[in-house]
């Protein structure tokens, strides 16, 4: 029952990361709408404009991904150190290469297709 809950809350807080990352571009695109306008009259093509966004905002994805992640490992020990249970378990904290991995990977990936389905002016 345990893996369950955890994997739905895990579920739970990428729909809210990916929803966030959504609305973040949407913001961007929306408060540089004029530059974005200027450069797309002086003849920039639309795929022009989002490779330079996602070139932009790829750095900022993988630091605030990696900042996640490490903020969650230290909570994660924290809690192992002082014993916390949840769920009426004892948290044990085991890092996974794989895991790492896929959610930087995913972020990547979030911060693109947010990107490419934007519309720009």
């Amino acid at each position: 029952m345990t893996q369950e809950i955890l994997l739905i809350l895990s579920i739970a807080v990428f729909t809210f990361a990916s929803a966030t990352v959504f609305s973040a571009t949407r913001t961007l695109v929306r408060q540089h709408g004029h530059e974005i306008s200027v450069l797309r009259s002086l003849g920039a093509s639309t795929k022009t404009l989002k490779l330079d966004i996602v070139i932009k905002t790829l750095p900022w994805s993988i630091l605030a991904s990696s900042l996640g992640l490490l903020i969650a490992t230290a909570s994660l020990l924290v809690m192992e150190n002082i014993g916390l249970q949840a769920f009426s378990h004892t948290i044990s904290f085991q890092p996974n290469p794989t895991i790492i991995m896929l959610s930087i990977i995913l972020t990547l990936l979030i911060t693109t297709i947010s990107i490419a389905s934007t519309k720009l002016k």
